[in-house]
């Protein structure tokens, strides 16, 4: 890397963690706090490690997520990782874009989860034909895990038991 490429990256050192960052990545959100801090002329005075880059004290799991959304402008962000935590981490970094963004993932979250706990539970149903002289151990060690005896049907020669089992959206397979 030459000079002026070497002045166009900026290193940031978050709670131990090392980043590297474009100046023309940050400059897409010029009222960001990064993009501040990384000005010369900006009256930031953010301390610098042995390295020189700048320190800044945040938690480093959410970082990913701030610089992300610097580069595309978008919300990625891993399932282990808490919304409310990105959001504290957006406000922090002056990022009002991704605030909107997150706000707008929890409301759907909570959407979602409403729209789940409101309808009615969906069962389905499975029938098994029991013949006279099978064991009844052997059947009932047969059925499937979630598979309860809904009903019993008999007649001279057999017996049905009818099965079902409650169906959740995460839970549509066909267990047969």
């Amino acid at each position: 890397m030459d000079r002026g490429e070497q002045q166009n990256w900026i290193k940031l050192n978050v709670a131990g963690t090392h980043f590297m960052v474009s100046r023309t990545t940050l400059a897409r959100l010029p009222d960001s706090f990064l993009y501040k801090l990384c000005i010369e002329d900006s009256g930031f005075t953010g301390g610098k490690d042995e390295t020189g880059a700048f320190l800044i004290d945040r938690n480093p799991k959410y970082f990913d997520t701030i610089l992300d959304f610097y580069r595309h402008g978008q919300l990625f962000m891993d399932k282990n990782l808490s919304e409310d935590g990105v959001l504290e981490e957006a406000k922090f970094f002056n990022l009002p874009g991704l605030c909107e963004l997150v706000e707008q993932k929890k409301r759907h979250k909570k959407k979602r989860h409403m729209k789940k706990l409101m309808s009615p539970d969906r069962v389905k149903y499975k029938a098994i034909k029991v013949y006279l002289n099978m064991d009844p151990s052997t059947i009932i060690k047969d059925i499937p895990d979630g598979w309860i005896i809904d009903k019993v049907l008999q007649n001279a020669y057999n017996t049905i038991l009818v099965l079902s089992q409650k169906v959740t959206d995460d839970s549509d397979s066909d267990d047969s």
